[in-house]
Order: structure tokens, then C-alpha cells, then sequence
């Protein structure tokens, strides 16, 4: 397994019954005025895919499936932050009668593998065996949703899956801008204990990349050209209007359509909050 924090168990932790094979935990918040399809608990089953065996959270539809939905999730440590409100949406989505699949990518997660050694392509390979997965599971169109620096992951292997449809979840969309972020807030918080271990040139939040792997994040941007499907971006942010970056997407990207929800930021830390007005927004989006 990979040095990092095992998320089922951060998942489990909230239930009383610790079954891998059946988690359902309780959600303590109250349904969304107005809100169509109820949240409910939601149990999933953790899977081995591709041949390198890497782990995934599979959420069944509760009855006919609808759709296929491919949840690529953030990268290093927004990853384990904005986990439970990722297995929050991922459960509205199969309410809704959605097949939803949430890899690990390989050195992420539970998924076996080290981030020293891998490349760009292995994590879009790893992508296109989690699409292959879940087809043997679900039927119906493939939605694509990328979260945060997924998104960048997810506009560029759309290309190559048969998607009906792509939905960037508060993309990163410049991968330098976003690994020079991920530094800065890990001195900021080291400056802030007291504890300043140097952080060698390829390190990002505590994990040291493949030096590879690093040149190949800092140079990846969204396509100038959209891909040829339906395109949606979710802001979650405290404010309505989308921020400058988006709106600059929107010029580039005549057809993206823009929504803005008023939530916290759930891919920082500390920052637990009610996701479900944002998982029903989720999933109104994908249908």
C-alpha cells in the first residue's frame, strides 16, 4: 500500500458498523429545502481494477442504472480533505440512479504504487482501466466529473473515452500556478508550528514526485480547445459571480456552461461542513 492515509477507514470511522463491503454511514443533516431526491445513506463496495490492481469505491444505483459517472478525485492532499464530500455527492449520484466509480490513482490513496517513480501517463492509463471497471458495472452514458486538480486529469482523457458528458468540479486549471499553491501552503503551515523541514525541489504537501512527474503537472493546462461534449464547470465558492479564471475559460470555451453554489471550500483543511446542498447541486447537474 501507498504511505498514504487510508480514506475508507475516514469514511468508516462514521458508522457503527466497520464492514468494508457495506459502508453506509449516517448523514446527520436534514434534506435541502426544495431538493427533489432525498440523500440518503449510501453503501459502496470497495473494488481491485486493472492489472496493477488499484483500489476504488464503487456506489450502486439502488435500482435501474441510469448512467455512468467517473469521479476523478483532487491530487495530494486536497485529496484527503475533500474526501467525504466526494463520498457525500458520490452517494446523491447513485440515489439518482447513477453507477458511480471514485479511483485511487496509482500511489494515492489505498492504491499500491509510489509517486517516485511514476509518470503523467500511468494516472491517465490508471483512468482509462477505473472507465473500463465501471462499464463492466453500469450502464447507460459516461459523465466524467474531475475535482479540482482531477479536472485537469479528466479534460485531457475524455478525449480518449466514449463521454457524453464532462463536469469540472472547482477546476485547477494551470498546473504550475496550482503546484506553486500546494508549496506555499505547506510552508505556510509549517511556519505556523514551528516545524520547517526543508522541502526538496520536487516535493509537493509532504510527498516527494517522480522528478517526471512534476514537470509534466507543472506544464499541464486544460485544452485551449474544448472537447466535443457537453462541458459544465461548479464553482463552489462563497459568492455567485464566476471567479476572473472562469470567466476567461468561458471566453475561450463558448459552450462551457458556468454554475456557481455557495459552499465552503471542502477541498482545504478543517474546513468539515453539510455537503448535501452541494451533492444535490452535483447531482442535478449530472441528471
Amino acid at each position: 500500500m501507498s504511505a498514504n492515509t487510508d480514506l475508507s477507514q475516514l469514511d468508516n470511522a462514521t458508522t457503527p458498523e466497520h464492514d468494508v463491503n457495506a459502508t453506509a454511514s449516517s448523514l446527520t443533516s436534514s434534506t435541502p429545502p426544495h431538493s427533489h431526491t432525498p440523500i440518503l445513506p449510501h453503501a459502496h463496495t470497495p473494488i481491485l481494477f486493472s492489472p496493477a490492481q488499484l483500489h476504488a469505491n464503487y456506489f450502486a444505483p439502488d435500482a435501474g442504472c441510469r448512467g455512468q459517472v467517473l469521479l476523478v478525485p483532487p491530487l495530494f492532499e486536497e485529496k484527503r480533505c475533500a474526501h467525504r464530500a466526494l463520498v457525500t455527492c458520490a452517494r446523491a449520484l447513485a440515489a439518482r440512479g447513477m453507477g458511480v466509480l471514485l479511483p485511487d490513482l496509482t500511489g494515492t490513496g489505498n492504491s499500491d504504487g509510489r509517486l517516485t517513480e511514476i509518470t503523467l501517463a500511468r494516472w491517465m492509463d490508471d483512468l482509462h482501466a477505473a472507465a473500463q471497471a465501471l462499464e463492466a458495472r453500469a450502464t447507460g452514458p459516461l459523465t466524467v466529473i474531475g475535482c479540482r486538480a482531477g479536472a485537469l486529469l479528466a479534460a485531457w482523457v475524455v478525449t480518449n473515452l466514449d463521454t457524453a458528458r464532462l463536469l469540472l468540479w472547482q477546476p485547477v486549471l494551470n498546473g504550475k500556478s496550482y503546484l506553486r499553491q500546494c508549496r506555499t501552503r505547506r510552508m505556510i503551515q509549517d511556519s505556523l508550528t514551528g516545524d520547517k523541514p526543508p522541502i526538496g525541489p520536487y516535493e509537493v504537501e509532504g510527498q516527494t514526485l517522480a522528478h517526471v512527474l512534476y514537470e509534466e503537472l507543472e506544464q499541464l493546462d486544460l485544452p485551449e480547445v474544448p472537447p466535443p461534449i457537453a462541458v459544465t464547470l461548479l464553482q463552489c465558492s462563497f459568492t455567485e459571480k464566476p471567479a476572473a479564471e472562469y470567466e476567461r475559460l468561458a471566453a475561450r470555451w463558448p459552450a462551457l456552461r458556468v454554475r456557481c453554489v455557495i459552499a465552503e471550500p471542502f477541498w482545504n483543511p478543517h474546513t468539515p461542513g453539510d455537503y448535501q446542498p452541494l451533492a444535490e447541486a452535483l447531482a442535478e447537474e449530472v441528471g
